[in-house]
C-alpha cells in the first residue's frame, strides 16, 4: 500500500478534526446557553465559580500526559512500528496521571470546606466542589483513553465519540436541573458530567478493542528522563495556563456578586466559542512531530493564513453585533455581559494563534520556553486583574467586569507575541508574510456597513440573523476585491462533496 504522504494526512484528519470540533463546540455551546437560562445569572455564576475550581484541579491531575500521549505514542509507532515501546510509554502515562490524580482528588476533598466557607465565603458551592470530583476523575481518564485513540491518527469515529458525550451531558445535566430543587441543581451538573463522561469512556475503550495491544501486555524499560522532563514543562505550562484562564473568575469572585460573576461568564463562553471553531490543533502536534523543516513552514503558513482569514471577521461582528448577539443567545436578563463582551471578542483572534503556536513548540519539545512564558503571563494577568478589578470596582460591578476583560485581553496578546517570536526565531514561521491588512480592511468594511444596516432597519435579535451571511458576503467580497483571497480559496472553505 502507498504510504499516505504528509499533506493528505493532515488533510483527511483535519477534516475528520474540524467536523468533531464544531460538534464539540456546538455542543458546549448549547450547553452553556441552555445552562445558563436554566440557572439565570445568580447560579450560573456559581456553576461557574466550581468549574473553574474543578478545571484547575483536572489539569493538576493530567501532569501533561494528554499531550505526551499525541507526542510519544506516533513517535514510538514511527519507529518499525514499534509498538511495544508505544505501549511502555503510555502505561507508564497512565501510572504518572493515576498517582497525580489521587494526589489531587484528596486534597481538594480536605480543601473543600476552607475554600467554600473561608475564602469564597460562599457556602452553596461546598457539595458542587466535593461532587466535581467525581467528575474529574472520570473525565480525567476519557481524555487519556481518547488521546490514545486520536494518536493512532485514525479519526472517522472521533465525532462520533464527541457526540455521543456532549449529547449525554446536555441531556443529563437538563434532566438534574429540572428535576432537582435550588440548592442541588449546580451539583446535579457536576454529576451529569461524569455519567457522560463514564459513557463516553465506556464506547472509546469499545473501540481501542483492535488495539489493545497498546494497552495491555509485557512493557519494557523506556527513557522515564525525557518523558518525566517534557511532563513537567508542560504540565507545569497547562497548570500555569489554565490558572491563566480562570484568574479573572476567582478574582472577580471576590469582589462581585454571583449574578455579575454569572455575566462575566457568559460573556467569556460566547468569546472563546467561536475560535473553537478553527481548532485542529488536536490533530496538528501528533502529525508536526514527524516533519521536517520544510513543511513545517509551508503547512504553518497555510494554517495561520486560513485562521486570520477567519477570525479577524468573526471578532469584528462580535464586536459590532454585542448586544444583539447577548440578548439571542442568553436573554434579556444577561443584557449586563454586553460591556464585557465586546471586550473580549479579541479572543476570537487571540486564542486560536495562541493554541497554534503552543502546539508547535510542544511538538518540537521546546515546552520549558512555553511553561516560562506563560507563567510570565499568568503572573501578569494576575497583576493586571487585581489592580484593575480592585480599581474599577469602585466604579461599579460593571466596570469591575470591563476591568477583568481589559486584564485577560492584554495577556494574552503578551503570550501570543512571545510565543509567535520564539517561532520565528526558532523553527522560521513568518506570520508577518500573511495579508493581515486586507483581512482588517475587509473586516472593518463589513462592521461598518453592519452598523449602518442597524440603524436605517431596527430588527429584532432574530431576524437580525440576516446580518452574519451578508456581513460574510461583504466581507468576501471586499476581500477579493482587494485581492486578499482567490476565488479557489473561497471555494476550498466550503465542505467537499466527495
Amino acid at each position: 500500500m502507498k504510504k499516505e504522504s504528509i499533506g493528505n494526512l493532515i488533510l483527511r484528519n483535519s477534516l475528520w478534526n474540524s467536523f468533531s470540533a464544531l460538534i464539540a463546540k456546538l455542543g458546549g455551546f448549547i450547553f452553556t446557553i441552555v445552562i445558563a437560562r436554566l440557572l439565570l445569572p445568580e447560579l450560573f455564576g456559581l456553576y461557574s465559580l466550581v468549574l473553574s475550581i474543578a478545571l484547575i484541579a483536572m489539569v493538576l491531575t493530567d501532569a501533561g500526559t494528554s499531550s505526551g500521549i499525541l507526542m510519544f505514542i506516533p513517535k514510538a509507532l514511527k519507529e518499525k512500528n514499534n509498538r511495544v515501546n508505544a505501549r511502555s510509554n503510555f502505561r507508564y502515562l497512565l501510572k504518572v496521571k493515576g498517582l497525580v490524580m489521587s494526589i489531587v482528588i484528596l486534597l481538594l476533598l480536605i480543601l473543600a470546606r476552607p475554600l467554600a466557607y473561608n475564602f469564597f465565603e460562599k457556602p452553596a458551592i461546598f457539595l458542587p466542589i466535593l461532587l466535581a470530583t467525581l467528575y474529574i476523575i472520570t473525565t480525567s481518564m476519557k481524555d487519556m483513553f481518547y488521546n490514545l485513540f486520536v494518536s493512532l491518527k485514525e479519526l472517522s469515529r472521533v465525532p462520533v465519540i464527541t457526540t455521543i458525550y456532549h449529547l449525554s451531558k446536555i441531556i443529563l445535566s437538563i434532566v438534574a436541573v429540572i428535576l432537582l430543587p435550588v440548592s442541588y441543581k449546580i451539583s446535579g451538573i457536576f454529576v451529569a458530567f461524569s455519567l457522560a463522561a463514564l459513557i463516553a469512556l465506556v464506547y472509546i475503550l469499545v473501540l481501542l478493542r483492535k488495539n489493545k495491544d497498546l494497552i495491555l501486555g509485557k512493557i519494557k524499560e523506556i527513557k522515564k528522563p525525557r518523558i518525566n522532563k517534557y511532563l513537567l514543562h508542560l504540565s507545569f505550562a497547562s497548570l500555569t495556563l489554565v490558572i491563566f484562564g480562570s484568574m479573572d473568575t476567582l478574582m472577580l469572585s471576590k469582589f462581585v456578586e454571583p449574578e455579575f460573576l454569572g455575566y462575566y461568564r457568559a460573556a467569556l463562553s460566547l468569546a472563546l466559542a467561536i475560535p473553537g471553531f478553527f481548532a485542529i490543533w488536536d490533530v496538528i502536534l501528533p502529525i508536526f512531530t514527524q516533519v521536517n523543516q520544510k513543511s513545517l513552514e509551508k503547512t504553518s503558513k497555510d494554517i495561520l493564513r486560513f485562521v486570520m482569514m477567519l477570525s479577524i471577521p468573526a471578532a469584528a461582528g462580535l464586536i459590532v453585533l454585542a448586544r444583539q448577539s447577548t440578548l439571542l443567545i442568553y436573554g434579556k436578563e444577561y443584557i449586563l455581559a454586553t460591556a464585557p463582551l465586546i471586550i473580549l471578542s479579541t479572543l476570537v483572534i487571540t486564542s486560536p494563534l495562541i493554541a497554534f503556536h503552543s502546539s508547535v513548540l510542544k511538538a518540537k519539545e521546546n515546552t520549558k520556553f512555553l511553561a516560562k512564558f506563560i507563567l510570565i503571563s499568568a503572573l501578569l494577568n494576575i497583576a493586571l486583574n487585581y489592580i484593575l478589578i480592585s480599581y474599577l470596582i469602585k466604579l461599579g460591578p460593571i466596570h469591575a467586569l470591563m476591568g477583568a476583560a481589559i486584564a485577560t485581553v492584554f495577556s494574552r496578546v503578551f503570550l501570543l507575541a512571545a510565543l509567535a517570536s520564539k517561532n520565528y526565531t526558532a523553527h522560521n514561521i513568518l506570520p508577518l508574510k500573511l495579508p493581515i491588512i486586507k483581512f482588517f480592511i475587509s473586516s472593518s468594511v463589513m462592521a461598518i456597513a453592519i452598523i449602518l444596516f442597524n440603524k436605517l432597519i431596527n430588527l429584532n435579535p432574530i431576524l437580525g440573523l440576516i446580518e452574519i451571511p451578508v456581513g460574510i458576503l461583504i466581507y468576501f467580497g471586499v476581500l477579493l476585491i482587494i485581492k486578499g483571497v482567490t476565488v479557489d480559496e473561497i471555494k476550498a472553505l466550503r465542505p467537499s462533496r466527495r
